[in-house]
């Protein structure tokens, strides 16, 4: 079959297809790579208007509460992971995140400006400073 023959045989949506199926495969392996990827965290760092506040191990369990920028936020460590249980913020976006507990990722509260990242250890020591 010449080149010529194979071109008329392949198709506009079959083109779309394939270019589907490709980008559905990257979607997969960026989601796996993110949730599994990463090692568990040994503590978070809370950071408010870009000032690192306080580093807390991820392996005693508390209650935390931060006032800024006239909000008022909760953050809770229970289990090995940290989550936000209240915020007086109008969008709730960082109370309906899911908890965190590996390495590098983060709940963020805009109106507070509120940062929550957990670290791989307890020395502080983010990724994003080894980067530097």
């Amino acid at each position: 079959m010449k080149v010529a023959d194979l071109h008329k045989h392949i198709k506009h949506a079959d083109l779309w297809l394939a270019g589907g199926l490709l980008l559905l495969a990257l979607s997969f392996l960026i989601w796996i790579q993110l949730y599994f990827g990463r090692a568990p965290g040994a503590a978070i760092a809370v950071s408010l208007s870009g000032q690192q506040v306080g580093i807390y191990s991820l392996a005693e369990d508390s209650t935390l509460e931060f006032d800024n920028n006239g909000y008022h936020n909760v953050v809770v460590i229970a289990n090995g992971e940290a989550y936000i249980r209240e915020a007086s913020c109008p969008d709730q976006y960082c109370v309906q995140h899911d908890a965190v507990n590996k390495t590098g990722q983060s709940i963020i509260c805009l109106p507070a400006q509120l940062v929550v990242t957990v670290l791989e250890d307890e020395s502080g020591v983010s990724l994003d400073e080894i980067a530097r």
